[in-house]
């Protein structure tokens, strides 16, 4: 069980999986990157040991981002984006679920997330989304959508602003760790994987 308050409490989920493979190795060639690089086992991350990434933008003559591409998903299924986020001097992070309907327009696809008040700066139509601190100045970003383009792959995109827009205009950096995609009603914990999505059994009690 966690504890709340120094009160304790049973964690009880359905079975997820996660779809993303190299959760953790954002240095993996599975990550796309335009005009970021990320430095491996730089920091703390939140399970306590040295594999958080340092993401920080190579030039800022347009949007950076790290890009991931999974199967295509069935229309209206429910997806959860997740990722963990550490701020250093970057004060925005955005993520953008393309597979949302019209998701090419950024006006529906995307999320900036504020790491100076942990809010929703900016969301895209249709999108639930919430940041919640974890410990340590880490924080769990998460975007609920509904999947819209129908046999189109997946594409989710992470990325970091000085301002509310894609394109910065100062370098940026931040800290991840920890990437989800999900299909299901709600957000569950985080689930890591390697070179193949990874199922967690449904919580049973007895």
């Amino acid at each position: 069980y966690l504890t709340v308050g120094g009160a304790p409490f049973l964690l009880d989920e359905p079975q997820r999986t996660n779809l993303i493979t190299y959760s953790e190795d954002f240095t993996n060639g599975a990550w796309g990157k335009t005009r970021a690089a990320v430095d491996a086992n730089f920091a703390t991350s939140p399970d306590g040991t040295s594999n958080a990434t340092r993401y920080r933008t190579t030039d800022i003559t347009g949007e950076n981002q790290l890009r991931r591409t999974i199967s295509a998903g069935v229309f209206n299924d429910v997806y959860f984006t997740s990722i963990f986020v550490k701020k250093t001097t970057t004060r925005y992070l955005r993520i953008r679920v393309l597979f949302v309907n019209n998701g090419a327009t950024p006006a529906n696809s995307n999320v900036f997330f504020d790491l100076d008040d942990n809010t929703i700066a900016l969301q895209g139509s249709g999108l639930i989304c919430r940041i919640v601190p974890i410990k340590d100045g880490w924080v769990r970003c998460d975007v609920r959508a509904l999947y819209g383009n129908t046999g189109l792959a997946s594409l989710v995109d992470i990325g970091f602003s000085n301002i509310l827009n894609s394109t910065p205009t100062a370098a940026c950096e931040g800290l991840i760790y920890g990437a989800q995609l999900e299909i299901g009603a709600t957000l569950t914990s985080y689930i890591s994987t390697v070179e193949a999505a990874v199922t967690r059994n449904a919580d049973v009690i007895t």
